[in-house]
């Protein structure tokens, strides 16, 4: 990412900007595949969980599909490869953000290191043993992604009564917090298999693997009850 480049081959091409890296893990499907490093993890600015549809956007789904045959297949207008860069600056350079605003931010990322006073006195309830959950917290590149990420929240969802809004609020970074900071959060084996009630076993492990969605299912819950927990500690500017 950081290199602009991507090498195939041994034959490097540069890339033109803009450009987006996407990453995709698929919890049934675990054969031969192994996770990303912590140090790349943090290279994603946000982890987005996709899950099922609702009842109603499934019944959207099949409705769709009838209109298929129908549809155009002349590309809509949007913006090009400019477009997208001049947008992108003029959003980190004219989107303010007080002082109060990314030192919240701050304080919610050094809320996820256990190695910080915050970090008990907003987790304390989920402690084992006198253990976080958390055995490693999120890095200083958390925080730049929070406040990019807020600012763009910002931008693109307006309150219905602030639709010209050029600031970030608390409540911006608040939204995006999840998102940017549940991939980058190491837990400890043992706290998460304690919801599970048994030992871990190893990440391609046969057992795990017929466990798989399950242990994701009980990582995603966790990490969102530890998000919140923060959020409602962090003190608001």
């Amino acid at each position: 990412m950081a290199e602009r480049e991507v090498s195939i081959d041994t034959v490097t091409y540069e890339l033109e900007e803009p450009f987006l890296v996407l990453a995709n893990q698929n919890p049934i499907e675990q054969e031969g595949t192994y996770p990303l490093t912590e140090a790349e993890l943090d290279r994603f600015i946000a982890r987005i969980p996709i899950g099922y549809l609702s009842r109603e956007q499934e019944v959207a789904m099949l409705q769709r599909v009838a209109q298929f045959p129908s549809l155009t297949r002349t590309p809509l207008a949007g913006l090009d490869g400019a477009g997208v860069v001049a947008l992108r600056r003029f959003i980190r350079e004219h989107m303010y953000v007080d002082p109060a605003v990314a030192a919240y931010a701050v304080d919610l990322v050094r809320a996820t290191r256990p190695e910080e006073p915050s970090h008990a006195a907003c987790l304390a309830d989920l402690f084992l043993e006198g253990r976080s959950p958390v055995q490693v917290g999120a890095s200083p590149r958390a925080s730049l992604a929070l406040l990019h990420f807020a600012k763009v929240a910002a931008f693109l969802h307006p309150p219905l009564d602030q639709p010209g809004r050029n600031y970030v609020t608390p409540a911006d970074v608040a939204a995006v917090a999840f998102d940017v900071l549940n991939h980058r959060l190491i837990l400890h084996e043992l706290s998460l298999y304690a919801l599970l009630g048994r030992r871990p076993v190893p990440y391609l492990n046969a057992a795990l693997r017929v466990e798989g969605q399950r242990v994701l299912q009980r990582r995603e819950a966790l990490l969102q009850q530890i998000v919140r927990r923060i959020l409602r500690g962090v003190p608001l500017p």
